[in-house]
């Protein structure tokens, strides 16, 4: 028999009717055959609902899964891709590079004089905190148009160690040993430090030719004799110039005070006094007929006078010196130079010292060829 889904007071309710027990247990049972119907579809329909749901989540969830997939399968290939380009851009310019130099502590550097032009090839470099330095063999040294020893001359020193100076902070500069380079040299102060520096102006590849820093074939002048042109190193005087021997400071005998010590060598002497501080001092300076262009930088001219010694006719500046604006030393001293041009070499004596003209007088009426 069929259990009754209806309460004692729904089937009073029939039972009030005026039917046969056999009509209401069929209609009893037709009721709960259509009710347990509207159950299953009820149940069928939240079943097919729930499905639906689990599906639709597990397709939106494969869906992120296989982005995020993808993403990173992406990421490590452009990543490869950038490691491959560099080690590409790296081969192409400078062949399996030893050395990858970055932007270093020279951003802050300011040029005092600059020196001359290297032609050398790079033997070490070393590294140190935001200090670079490169050890090189010089082949050949190059000139500004005023330069003492002419445009081109064999250097005495082959082998010099620079700091080394960037050009641009965003520069990176591939370097390896035995790689020929082209250097400007300087004297450079950084705060109240004061140094010699170069900074690499251009390299040689591997196919010959001379490349600035960006990787641009090198076209630039240092002065009328010497160019790079489509990066070849072009002179137009072919001759090499040994510096003459006659300009040997060594070969000048001189009368200092007895106070003074004298130390130096063939190209240049100092003067120091009894607490060792330099004094004064010889060197030679190019001289193209403008003496003022033959004095040291950071200087005014206060005062000029002509002289004539023994070695020569020439003028005589007192001059009020200061330091460079990067030293932050706002110190100034007088010093007094005596410029006597050398025959007709392009070349001049420089000999000065601190504040005493009558010193300086002194030790030019003693100075002789030995």
């Amino acid at each position: 028999m069929i259990k009754p889904i209806f309460s004692d007071e729904e089937f009073q309710d029939l039972n009030s009717i005026d039917l046969s027990k056999k009509q209401k247990i069929t209609i009893w049972r037709n009721l709960n055959l259509k009710i347990k119907r509207r159950r299953k579809v009820s149940y069928l329909k939240n079943s097919l609902i729930l499905l639906s749901t689990l599906l639709i989540v597990f397709i939106l969830s494969t869906n992120l899964l296989n982005r995020n997939l993808n993403k990173h399968r992406q990421s490590a290939a452009i990543q490869k891709n950038k490691m491959v380009t560099a080690k590409e851009k790296q081969s192409a310019i400078l062949k399996n590079p030893e050395q990858i130099l970055k932007k270093s502590d020279s951003e802050h550097w300011e040029l005092i004089e600059r020196q001359r032009y290297d032609l050398a090839i790079i033997e070490k470099i070393n590294t140190n905190a935001n200090q670079i330095s490169i050890v090189v063999t010089r082949e050949k040294s190059f000139g500004g148009d005023a330069d003492p020893y002419g445009p081109v001359f064999n250097p005495d020193s082959k082998t010099r160690e620079y700091r080394l100076k960037t050009s641009d902070e965003k520069q990176t500069l591939y370097l390896k040993g035995k790689m020929k380079v082209l250097l400007a040299v300087g004297h450079y102060a950084n705060g109240q430090d004061q140094f010699y520096a170069a900074e690499v102006l251009s390299y040689k590849d591997s196919n010959e030719k001379f490349y600035n820093p960006q990787g641009q074939l090198a076209n630039f002048r240092l002065s009328s004799a010497v160019k790079m042109v489509n990066g070849e190193l072009e002179t137009t005087d072919q001759q090499i110039k040994e510096k003459p021997d006659n300009l040997n400071l060594n070969n000048l005998t001189m009368i200092i005070p007895t106070n003074w010590t004298k130390r130096g060598n063939e190209n240049e002497i100092f003067f120091d006094d009894k607490s060792k501080q330099t004094v004064g001092g010889i060197s030679i300076v190019g001289y193209y007929g403008d003496f003022s262009a033959a004095l040291p930088n950071h200087s005014q001219i206060l005062k000029t006078d002509n002289v004539e010694v023994s070695f020569g006719k020439g003028k005589i500046f007192t001059l009020l010196r200061d330091n460079p604006a990067a030293s932050n030393n706002s110190k100034t001293w007088n010093e007094i130079h005596a410029i006597l041009p050398i025959n007709k070499n392009n070349l001049a004596l420089d000999v000065w010292v601190q504040g005493n003209k009558d010193i300086l007088l002194s030790i030019l009426k003693s100075i002789h060829l030995k």
